[in-house]
This record gives structure tokens, sequence and C-alpha cells, in this order.
């Protein structure tokens, strides 16, 4: 009889601990940053700052990540226009100014920089909510043969 109820007790909590929901955000590195993955969902920084607003150093990061990435982008799209206006105006047949081509190219090598470090930031906000999610996770109860203070048996620890 005690096999069977300890037998249960174990299938019963490892059914539980199946059941638990997967909070842990994964991070991908991909070409010029990171790309940041929940319960195989695609997460843009505005999800992101959604999942980790209980923590607020992650919380914090993820926010000057976002601010950085805009920041970036603007940078490199004004940059590409004023180079792309140029190159335009070259091939139909006109005088691009090149001190405005040189302010394009500057404005995008600018924005390289500024994105990768907002990736960084992002991925180390990723991971601290990550350690603080598995600080609070659930940890399975162990059942182990050893002594208990009527002698010797099974022991379970929750």
């Amino acid at each position: 009889m005690r096999k069977i109820l300890a037998l249960c007790i174990v299938l019963f909590s490892i059914s539980a601990y199946s059941q638990s929901k997967n909070d842990t955000i994964y991070s991908q590195k991909v070409m010029g940053g990171y790309k940041f993955i929940q319960n195989e969902k695609v997460l843009k920084y505005s999800d992101l700052l959604t999942i980790v607003v209980s923590n607020r150093e992650a919380y914090t990061l993820i926010k000057s990540a976002q601010s950085s990435n805009g920041f970036s982008t603007v940078l490199g799209a004004v940059g590409g226009f004023l180079v792309g206006y140029q190159l335009g105006t070259a091939l139909g047949g006109g005088e691009p100014n090149l001190t405005v081509g040189g302010v394009g190219v500057g404005l995008i090598a600018l924005s390289i920089p500024i994105s990768i470090n907002a990736s960084k930031k992002a991925k180390q906000g990723v991971d601290i909510y990550n350690k603080q999610i598995k600080e609070l996770s659930y940890s399975p109860p162990k059942l182990n043969f050893g002594f208990t203070q009527s002698g010797v048996g099974l022991v379970l620890k929750f």
C-alpha cells in the first residue's frame, strides 16, 4: 500500500510540475543583435516591456534599449535618405552634393554602434528577468530513501 501511495505522489507531482507555465525569454543571436522568443513567439521591445514590468532593473534596461534602438533607426533612416537622394541625383544625370552624401554615410555609421549597444542592453535586461524567474520558480518535490525520525524510509522533500 505504501509503495502505491509513494508512486501516486511521485506521478502527481511530476504531472503538476510539467503543467507549469514557462515564462523564460530565450535570446537568439542574429546579425546585428538578438532576437527574443517566449513560447515560440518572437517578441518586440514593447512586448518585452510588458513582460518584464515586474522587475524594475530589467524594465529600466529594456526601456533604455528601446529608446536607443528608436534613435538608431531614425539616424539610419535619415542617413539612408541623404545617401539615396545623392545617388538618385547622380544616376539622373545631375550633380550630387558629396558633402550631403558624406553626412548621410556618417549618420549610417553612427547608427550601427548605437543599435548594437541597444541590443546588448535588451539582452542584459532579459538575462536579469530570467535569473529572477529561476529564483522564484517552483522546485519539484524529491522522493529519497533515507533516515527519518522513526528509522529508515522514504523521505519526500518539497
